[in-house]
């Protein structure tokens, strides 16, 4: 019975191999992580605050130039037309599915900040109200645990008058649901059953 036991546990543990998966985090790209075209309505971020949604717009200098894994939004009504929400705060949030990490990098005008499960994480000098900010560089995050079946992304930006943006390049690697390992159960069973009939026979 300890031997069928032993077998069983074998085949329970092998039989499985858990994958990761890699998710663009990025703002401006569709669904398969491509970038989107100028004026088009963000796909990925659902828009909160003083607007109902955002869309792809680059001011140019000084907001940080656009990369390959991300592109500025800015907020804007249900039609893509840009709008000035002062003196207050707009969210831009998503949900990554399985456990894991997050890693990247944001920009924002005015100041802006990350929170990952309701939890601040990285934020831009001058959160939350200050009126000025230096949109030409980065404020990364890196290794921010995924810890919940669901995981809410958010990103504030305050906005005291004028542009108003947000720009984010990342990834979130997940866990994914375990999948068959493709055979190496059955040939690692072989063997051990193999080994175990070899030392019966020098034990006789």
């Amino acid at each position: 019975m300890k031997r069928l036991g032993m077998i069983g546990l074998l085949v329970g543990s092998l039989g499985l191999a858990t994958q990761a998966e890699t998710i663009q985090i990025g703002t401006g790209l569709d669904a398969s992580g491509n970038l989107l075209s100028a004026g088009s309505l963000e796909q990925n971020y659902g828009v909160g605050g003083n607007a109902s949604d955002a869309v792809v717009y680059y001011l140019g200098n000084p907001w940080v130039a656009n990369v390959a894994n991300g592109q500025w939004i800015s907020p804007s009504d249900a039609l893509g037309n840009l709008t000035d929400p002062q003196y207050s705060t707009t969210t831009y949030t998503r949900t990554i599915d399985g456990t894991g990490t997050l890693s990247g990098e944001f920009a924002s005008d005015n100041p802006g900040e990350l929170l990952v499960n309701g939890v601040e994480v990285a934020s831009t000098p001058g959160w939350p109200t200050t009126d000025d900010s230096d949109y030409s560089y980065w404020t990364g995050f890196s290794d921010i645990s995924l810890d919940q079946a669901v995981n809410t992304i958010e990103f504030d930006v305050y906005n005291s008058y004028g542009p108003a943006g947000l720009i984010v390049a990342g990834t979130a690697t997940v866990n994914t649901a375990s999948v068959p390992d493709g055979g190496l159960t059955a040939m690692l069973l072989g063997m051990g059953l193999a080994g175990m009939g070899v030392i019966r026979r020098k034990l006789s």
